[in-house]
């Protein structure tokens, strides 16, 4: 069976509820809106299947068991995912936690995931059980923006350092001083400018943490304040994140930096 299935409908709620031990999806949204609150949905292959231009808001629910994915996003035709949102639910031992398809263009879309519990309390762990454009800021599938990310169920945000989520940056965006914790990966489209004030310290989240230059990445360090890019281990190794990857269209304008 396939579960709770949606086609171009908008309007609908799911408060708790159970909707499991389905083969393929628990629930289907097609081109969607609904809301899902308070339930769980666990032990089908597919938790959530989402599809297209489809918008839910899902919280307080428990996405646990599913054989493949808690979420697994499909992209057919469009990709405007950008009232898509998951907040303050708690995903477990699912194979992955989010998934995403392939052709989404470029890695643009966004999906609203912040303030859950992930099974893991590192961005680095919690990494592994998503796929998506944090993987490979060049891959044809939408980020997940898992910021805030809690420390147990209906926990508390774990905030070691600032989050900072940038995904595609197109325009020109000025990262104020501070001390962040880069989640998943950066792709600086050409004519856009990355700038990042001095004092700036860059914690990379995980192993394929990559700022991808197709514009211009820019530092305006000082010699007593100089901007860092470096791992967000206590114990960094040199493993711990990928690269900045300067392309051919693209640029680095570095004053006192240091990459490490």
């Amino acid at each position: 069976n396939e579960g709770l299935w949606f086609l171009n409908s908008s309007g609908s709620t799911i408060a708790n509820s159970i909707i499991r031990h389905n083969d393929d999806q628990g629930i289907y949204f097609d081109d969607t809106s609904a809301t899902i609150t308070d339930s769980v949905i666990e032990d089908n292959y597919l938790g959530i299947r989402i599809r297209d231009v489809s918008t839910p808001t899902v919280t307080g629910s428990n996405i646990r068991n599913n054989q493949y994915a808690g979420v697994y996003f499909e992209y057919r035709n469009s990709s405007d995912l950008s009232s898509a949102t998951f907040a303050n639910n708690n995903f477990t031992e699912n194979l992955y936690h989010m998934f995403s398809s392939t052709n989404y263009p470029s890695g643009q879309v966004v999906v609203n995931a912040q303030y859950n519990w992930w099974g893991a309390a590192t961005a680095r762990d919690i990494e592994a059980d998503i796929l998506h454009a944090g993987d490979s800021v060049t891959a044809a599938r939408l980020f997940v923006d898992y910021s805030h990310y809690l420390d147990g169920p209906n926990g508390n945000p774990v905030d070691h350092y600032q989050p900072l989520f940038l995904g595609v940056v197109d325009g020109s965006i000025t990262v104020p001083s501070g001390d962040y914790e880069l989640l998943g990966g950066v792709l600086i489209s050409a004519g856009a400018e990355l700038n990042f004030d001095a004092g700036s310290t860059v914690h990379m989240s995980h192993e394929a943490s990559r700022v991808a230059v197709h514009g211009i990445l820019r530092t305006n360090g000082t010699v007593s304040q100089p901007v860092i890019f470096t791992s967000n281990k206590t114990s960094a190794a040199d493993t711990d994140w990928d690269q900045i990857r300067v392309e051919s269209s693209g640029q680095v304008h570095f004053s006192h930096t240091v990459v490490e």
